[in-house]
């Protein structure tokens, strides 16, 4: 009896032993516990950390990039001003030599007829022979007028300034631009004549071109600019579906003179007038054309390709 005591009193001691060692377990796997838990707060907080740096990282690299965007305009605002600055001194020094000569003692005698003296680009029909095709008109040669077409010929952003400015597609002022400044055209220089030439420089044109750049056309030279620039682009659409600047056929030539006619015309010939005092198209009647379908008034520069359309469909 006394041995079955001892050895139940043994079994207590380790039961109790093992009680303890398994409290002891325990604690240690809630303190495990506890530190994993703190482990998974601290990767939460690391990888939200980690991703404001990343917005951080890349809103840095959007403003460097926003910031090289900027430059490069600057740059390129740059670049327009000291032209349109360059070309500003010469109208000045030009303007001012004229002035002078104009008050000169020696030229008070002529201040009457210079006062009266026609410009030298036409809108004529029919020309002097010895004037050269601007696209718009003749002109006679022109050495201020032909360096600023060098200059423009020059210019990478014109087309986008003036297509912002006057509220024109791109693609149109960039047609116009190439048709006046830039490209060579067959033009008929007699009957059964033609030569290969770009288009003269006009004065009107390249005063009117740089307006349009600064965006400081207004009155009767926004007008104007409206009526040749429509000129142009119609002319330039007529002459790339195949009809010739102007005719070169021997019925269309009277006398050294082009001279258009119901059979031979060119698409200088049928584009709209430039004269804002004329009815775009009133012209089309000398030549027996019906123009009943074509616009009497103002032109919308937006939708000029329409009205290439329409002219098509009448004479193609």
């Amino acid at each position: 009896m006394r041995l079955d005591i001892t050895t139940a009193l043994e079994a207590y001691d380790r039961a109790e032993t093992s009680l303890n060692s398994a409290e002891r377990s325990l604690e240690q796997g809630e303190a495990a516990e506890r530190f994993v838990l703190k482990g998974q707060d601290k990767a939460v907080e690391e990888r939200e950390l980690t991703e404001q740096v990343m917005k951080q990282v890349r809103g840095v690299s959007t403003v460097t990039d926003e910031g090289q965007t900027y430059y490069r305009k600057a740059d390129s605002a740059t670049e327009s001003a000291h032209r349109l600055a360059t070309l500003a001194c010469q109208e000045l020094e030009y303007r001012v030599g004229k002035l002078r000569a104009f008050n000169s003692p020696s030229s008070l005698t002529q201040n009457a007829a210079i006062a009266f003296k026609p410009p030298k680009s036409s809108r004529l029909p029919n020309p002097s022979p010895n004037k050269r095709p601007t696209g718009a008109g003749y002109a006679d040669p022109d050495e201020r007028a032909e360096a600023t077409y060098k200059q423009i010929r020059g210019m990478r952003d014109d087309v986008p300034q003036i297509a912002a400015n006057l509220d024109i597609p791109e693609n149109i002022v960039s047609a116009v631009r190439n048709h006046v400044f830039i490209e060579e055209h067959d033009i008929a220089v007699g009957a059964g004549q033609v030569d290969r030439q770009r288009f003269a420089a006009d004065p009107e044109i390249a005063e009117l071109w740089i307006s349009a750049i600064r965006g400081t056309l207004s009155g009767d030279d926004l007008y104007t600019f409206q009526r040749i620039f429509a000129h142009e682009y119609v002319e330039q659409a007529l002459m790339k579906r195949g009809l010739p600047f102007r005719s070169s056929h021997p019925e269309a030539w009277k006398k050294g003179y082009n001279k258009a006619t119901s059979k031979h015309y060119g698409a200088h010939d049928l584009a709209p007038l430039c004269d804002i005092m004329r009815d775009p198209f009133e012209h089309w009647k000398l030549l027996g054309l019906a123009a009943t379908q074509l616009p009497t008034g103002d032109l919308e520069l937006s939708k000029l390709e329409a009205l290439v359309k329409i002219i098509e469909a009448l004479i193609l």
